[in-house]
């Protein structure tokens, strides 16, 4: 069994990738796609702590 090497680190959120692609893949989605555009207003951090424990509550009923 070999061992995994990351030659590829985003500098944002600290994951690592194996090849350019991955890395370009995610940059593309995770970093460029989810920025707040001018005339969206900035969700409190109380009202998304409430939505995630919503989700958390809904999956676990499952």
């Amino acid at each position: 069994m070999s061992a995994l090497t990351y030659k590829l680190k985003c500098l944002t959120c600290q994951k690592e990738f194996k090849t350019n692609r991955g890395f370009s893949r995610h940059n593309n989605t995770i970093h460029k796609l989810n920025k707040l555009s001018v005339e969206q207003k900035k969700i409190p951090v109380s009202i998304i702590a409430n939505i995630k424990g919503d989700i958390v509550y809904s999956i676990h009923r499952r």
